[in-house]
């Protein structure tokens, strides 16, 4: 067990840039990189803006690290915190967080990448769900996640254009006041350039009416008029029993599209390129039918959002910087995430490279946060939130 210190970062940089408007006076950077020397064109300031400087302030955590990749984290029933490592391993806390131990599951068989970034859910009768975003693949636990058994959603109709043409499901379910569960996927490409005669994504909601033992599409889905996929790695909130938000991982000539922002590399974005993406926020007011027009909500090279309600009403996202620091960052909304107070990010830790992510978090009954997040290992941080109105 190791105390930590998380930081929360005030960015500032007016004064510096009304100095550079003053006659004569440009900004002087080194020159920029040649992106093809990095994998997928990170290099550790795409995304990150050199013109600004940053005030922390540190604040005590608890954080562990624990052998594994891209896991997840549940509070199930009587309290107890689990979670998966990424890989084969569980481990369950029943102090909210303060200590962990490995927890033995059976009856499921984990084959390789089955698993592969990983979202857990526990229904309102007790019951576990483990799922991930890249197969209809759906794993149940009726004991606390000691034992598995697995079943299937729907297969997605795969969309055949393009590059990274895959089927996903957003990587939550959600539960409505009858019982019923929802899940939501869609087909369509990651790399596609905006205005190609590529057909466009389709979109579905999935239900569960027996507490997730089988499934059932529900009814196609209106999202976005263009080929990508809408639920890219998505992470999804209900705010109420109608009211969502979604956030999806989108590449640099959609974010482009809609943003008017360049990426760092350009349109159109290269195959592979992952420096040039970014998470857009949707909104649903009727349980999921219909959704809003996508709006971005992060910089660039900030990807993989959590979002999770919190007890005082504010909207906390958890991301995954892949620009200096590396690591695992939050921000908060205060009106349901229609604006983010991105002056004041938090630096929940740092990672060694520009891999990892999938963040999530749980708050507790204290009202301290418990985060799970992967880089260079699998972390866990109970830390404490900022007051409302302080950033």
């Amino acid at each position: 067990m190791c105390v930590w210190r998380i930081a929360m970062m005030v960015v500032v940089s007016g004064l510096v840039l009304e100095a550079w408007a003053q006659p004569g006076l440009e900004p002087v950077l080194s020159e920029e990189p040649d992106y093809s020397k990095y994998a997928a064109g990170e290099q550790g300031f795409t995304g990150f803006d050199r013109q600004q400087v940053a005030h922390w302030q540190l604040q005590p955590a608890l954080q562990f690290t624990l052998p594994g990749y891209k896991g997840t984290l549940v509070r199930l029933a009587n309290g107890e915190l689990l979670v998966h490592n990424g890989v084969n391993t569980f481990y369950r806390s029943t102090d909210e967080g303060r200590s962990w131990q490995e927890s033995e599951a059976q009856g499921a068989d984990w084959s390789e990448g089955e698993l592969k970034e990983t979202r857990m859910f526990c229904s309102r009768q007790g019951t576990l769900l483990l799922t991930s975003s890249w197969n209809e693949d759906i794993f149940r636990s009726t004991d606390g996640g000691r034992t598995w058994e697995k079943h299937q959603r729907p297969a997605i109709e795969l969309a055949q254009h393009g590059n990274h043409s895959l089927p996903m499901y957003a990587r939550d379910l959600i539960q409505q006041p009858d019982g019923s569960i929802f899940a939501f996927n869609s087909n369509g490409s990651f790399y596609v350039t905006m205005g190609t005669d590529a057909p466009s994504c389709k979109c579905w909601r999935v239900v569960s009416h027996d507490d997730g033992l089988t499934w059932a599409q529900d009814q196609e889905i209106s999202a976005w008029d263009t080929p990508n996929n809408p639920f890219w790695e998505a992470s999804i909130l209900a705010v109420s029993d109608t009211h969502f938000l979604a956030t999806t991982r989108v590449h640099g000539d959609f974010a482009y599209a809609i943003s008017g922002e360049m990426p760092p590399r350009g349109v159109p974005t290269p195959g592979g390129d992952e420096c040039n993406n970014r998470m857009v926020m949707c909104e649903s007011k009727d349980a999921g039918l219909h959704w809003s027009k996508p709006r971005v909500i992060l910089n660039y090279t900030e990807v993989h959002a959590h979002l999770l309600k919190l007890a005082d009403g504010r909207i906390l996202c958890t991301y995954e910087n892949r620009h200096l620091p590396f690591g695992a960052a939050a921000m908060l909304s205060e009106d349901d995430g229609q604006t983010w107070d991105t002056d004041h990010p938090i630096q929940l830790g740092i990672a060694p490279t520009c891999y990892g992510g999938c963040p999530v978090s749980l708050q507790m009954s204290d009202g301290a946060i418990v985060t799970t997040w992967a880089g260079g290992g699998f972390h866990i941080v109970r830390w404490e939130l900022p007051p409302s109105g302080e950033g």
